[in-house]
């Protein structure tokens, strides 16, 4: 079973891990990942609760020779909002073997008397890691897209070879290819350029 962190020491821990990869209080527009990560490819948002997504991660967890991932929810935040409503932090540690019922589940799970705060709904920017801290997944469920960053080729290599062929795009293609789907406001395209000027190979942090 997989469940929520509830201990002060977890969460500290996987934070002090979460800032190696991204940078604190940055939000997806802004460019969130650490200097080191320069290296960048994007998906559809939804994709991430799928069970060939799951399927891959676990693939490349595989070869990492991880035990696993963390699901860590960024907005609304662990700390302030999540444990101050029920006691435990919207984290948890993924192990590799969890099959994707349990994964599913506990995406689905009532925090506590209060089904609509089931991270499946009610998580909109999400982060994924590993304790490898050569890779992250960061995700906005309101503008549908979400962007890996790797360290080195090798990973980002490794990475999209345990997927479907058409899972990952470059960012401008996704952002793209929204902007096509749907009629979007000015606000939204404006929030669109910012973000695909902040994860191009020019943008230094």
């Amino acid at each position: 079973m997989i469940n929520f962190l509830d201990s002060e020491q977890d969460y500290n821990n996987v934070t002090n891990d979460l800032k190696q990869i991204f940078r604190e209080g940055i939000d997806i527009v802004e460019n969130a990942f650490v200097k080191d990560f320069t290296i960048y490819t994007a998906f559809e948002f939804d994709k991430i609760y799928s069970k060939k997504f799951y399927s891959g991660l676990k693939n490349f967890l595989d070869k990492l020779s991880s035990k696993g991932f963390i699901f860590y929810t960024l907005v609304p935040t662990s700390n302030d909002y999540f444990f101050k409503h029920f006691s435990k932090y919207s984290i948890a540690r993924v192990a590799i073997n969890a099959p994707y019922n349990d994964y599913m589940e506990f995406l689905h799970r009532d925090p506590g008397n209060s089904p609509a705060d089931a991270l499946l709904h009610n998580a909109e920017t999400i982060a994924i890691f590993s304790n490898e801290l050569i890779w992250g997944i960061i995700g906005s469920k309101d503008l549908e897209v979400g962007i890996v960053s790797f360290k080195d080729e090798k990973t980002k290599n490794d990475f999209i070879s345990c997927f479907d062929e058409e899972t990952f795009i470059d960012v401008n293609t996704r952002l793209n290819d929204l902007d096509e789907m749907l009629k979007l406001t000015p606000e939204t395209k404006v929030i669109h350029s910012q973000i695909a000027t902040n994860y191009s190979n020019l943008y230094k942090h």
